[in-house]
């Protein structure tokens, strides 16, 4: 889940995961929508990383 955070007129965006794991992006955005597409980008490719780490070794 991404949520975009508003410091002032700066957004970051947090991502927690089903097992409780958060990271915390500090990098700043224009708007939260920016935040919210960087962060959905961010669990893709964490996504991407856990299914490749579950198929064998062989079939990777």
């Amino acid at each position: 889940m991404g949520i975009a955070i508003a410091a002032g007129d700066v957004y970051f965006y947090e991502v927690r995961s089903p097992e409780g794991y958060r990271h915390l992006d500090f990098k700043s955005f224009p708007w939260p929508e920016a935040a919210l597409d960087d962060a959905r980008e961010e669990i893709d490719r964490r996504s991407q990383f856990l299914r490749s780490a579950q198929k064998p070794f062989r079939d990777r």
